[in-house]
């Protein structure tokens, strides 16, 4: 650890004059931690690097063996054969996973090597004006004494966000890095399944990371699956029926299909019943507009945070990227991703309402329209991804290259 007090003003070599206005901030501390070992790390990668090189000269010595025994016909000599290929088979499955490994370590020492540069840049500036300084890029603390002069007080402010996002991009390595070895992992989930219990996680639950965006997925869940479930029960307990909305001939083809599964299109009461609409009409009502809103705006949430990670791991894994062709990238699969999460979640809730009322009636419709629209949801939001990563890889880098040439 070492402690560093300088005061300087970038470029004229004094610090603010004695006649400056101060602020009135107090508690002006910015600290970080960074655990990650990249020594560690590079070295991990020359020993999977040996372990690889001597895989393929034992995968090659067993296939020289099995030459040999080719002309042997005998028992023992099919056995031994037989033993040989799957000895040969599982060398070239621990070299793939090893080739895998040295993949994942060597993307995460690169792009934690990249995060260090930015938290040790911050440091070096830090100090030039006039920060205290304690500690190394591993575990860092920046101030100012209370109160200090508006200039200070205003670059603190500048500065605090850019450390913020610096540990983002430390969390962006280590995500990547867990998923890697989650790929090599035979036990672990496959990257669909992982995926699709994260997407019903945020549908349910806000993320302690940023509560606040994550927090319009729950609130369209729970506001209206609770319209829905109870709308579409009590329908169900007093036998209800479907009344065809009354702009259904304007309707477009497939949300005429559909209406029948759509719970509001049901009657609160049986045809016989003289009773109008229930004393829950109007907080049902209140619940499903507010789920509604949610709704439509969820999977753009979901698209702007797509777009923000893939800021953040171009900003990791291609530093030598313009950081105008990564907002094209970012924006073109953020857009994807909220467009086609958006087309089919809502055909995915139309569609399983429709086989939800064909098969139970109004609790049919509810179970289908909330499984359908996670279902279509997902794959939405799945799908929307590739598509938006092949347009980069495709389209976007191709040009760039050529616009640079």
């Amino acid at each position: 650890m070492n402690n560093v007090t300088a005061t300087s003003d970038a470029g004229a070599g004094s610090g603010p004059s004695d006649t400056e206005p101060r602020s009135y901030f107090t508690n002006l501390v910015i600290r970080w931690t960074f655990a990650a070992d990249i020594n560690a790390t590079q070295a991990a990668d020359a020993q999977f690097q040996s372990l690889e090189s001597a895989l393929e000269s034992a995968d090659g010595d067993i296939r020289d063996a099995m030459h040999l025994m080719d002309d042997q016909h005998g028992k023992t000599a099919i056995d031994a054969t037989n033993s040989l290929q799957t000895l040969s088979e599982t060398c070239a499955d621990v070299s793939k996973d090893a080739k895998k490994l040295r993949t994942a370590l060597s993307r995460y020492a690169s792009a934690m090597g990249v995060v260090r540069s930015r938290f040790e840049g911050f440091i070096s500036e830090a100090s030039a004006h006039g920060m205290t300084v304690k500690g190394d890029y591993r575990n860092c603390s920046l101030s100012y004494e209370d109160r200090p002069p508006e200039s200070h007080a205003q670059y603190f402010f500048d500065l605090k966000p850019r450390v913020d996002y610096a540990r983002s991009l430390y969390n962006q390595a280590e995500k990547e890095f867990a998923d890697a070895l989650d790929v090599i992992n035979p036990e672990a989930d496959t990257e669909w399944i992982r995926n699709a219990k994260a997407y019903v996680t945020s549908y349910y639950i806000p993320s302690s990371d940023n509560p606040a965006a994550t927090s319009v997925g729950p609130i369209q869940a729970w506001t209206s699956g609770w319209a829905t479930a109870l709308r579409g029960g009590r329908s169900y307990y007093h036998r209800g029926n479907y009344r065809p909305p009354a702009n259904l001939a304007d309707m477009s083809y497939w949300k005429r299909v559909t209406a029948k599964g759509d719970v509001f299109n049901w009657t609160w009461f049986g045809i016989h019943s003289a009773a109008g609409e229930s004393r829950l009409a109007a907080p049902i009502k209140g619940l499903n507009t507010v789920g509604t809103v949610a709704g439509r705006v969820f999977p753009i949430v979901n698209g702007t945070m797509t777009g923000l990670e893939s800021l953040r791991s171009d900003d990791i894994n291609h530093p030598e990227m313009g950081d105008g062709e990564k907002v094209v990238r970012a924006t073109i699969k953020g857009i994807t991703t909220a467009g086609v999460e958006l087309i089919v979640g809502g055909a995915g809730a139309y569609a399983g309402g429709l086989v939800g009322i064909t098969l139970g009636g109004p609790i049919g419709a509810v179970i289908g329209n909330v499984g359908g629209g996670l279902t279509g949801g997902f794959i939405g939001n799945e799908v929307g991804k590739r598509i938006g990563d092949a347009v980069n890889k495709y389209a976007v880098h191709p040009f760039v290259k050529w616009w640079n040439s």
